[in-house]
């Protein structure tokens, strides 16, 4: 589960977020959980697509001593709107009929994975009820 994010920890990220170099469109990030003392990167570049029904996996649930911050992501402006649906739609219709996370490896020198989840089952067991994708960053 989440950790309750306290009011003066700093909670707005904006990347761009690509998808095997390509881009894709700019998110704004909010954290729904505590606040982040690590520089974040400035694009995600998503290079794996891991199955969704794994995400207990991935995201190693099973193990409450990993820290995972979660941020809401929405489009960074109107303009990003259409690139956003089509990456999020993209991620639930999956490949070969499963549904799938991005991941994205930004951020494993500071010892952490970034996961892309999209509305649903794996994003509502960290807590998340929205309609947006969430950002996941999962320690090692």
């Amino acid at each position: 589960m989440m950790e309750p994010r306290p009011f003066d920890a700093p909670s707005e990220w904006n990347f761009e977020l690509k998808r095997s170099h390509k881009v894709k469109c700019r998110c704004s990030a909010t954290s729904l959980s505590v606040g982040f003392n690590r520089q974040l990167p400035l694009y995600l570049d998503v290079v794996t697509l891991p199955h969704l029904n794994r995400s207990g996996e991935f995201l190693q649930l099973d193990r409450p001593n990993i820290r995972r911050v979660v941020y809401e992501l929405k489009p960074e402006s109107m303009a990003d709107a259409s690139g956003y649906a089509e990456f999020r739609d993209y991620l639930i219709q999956g490949r070969n009929g499963h549904a799938r996370a991005g991941a994205a490896s930004e951020m494993e020198p500071q010892g952490f994975k970034i996961f892309i989840l999209p509305p649903g089952q794996a994003a509502r067991q960290l807590g998340y009820k929205g309609d947006h994708m969430v950002a996941v960053l999962r320690s090692r």
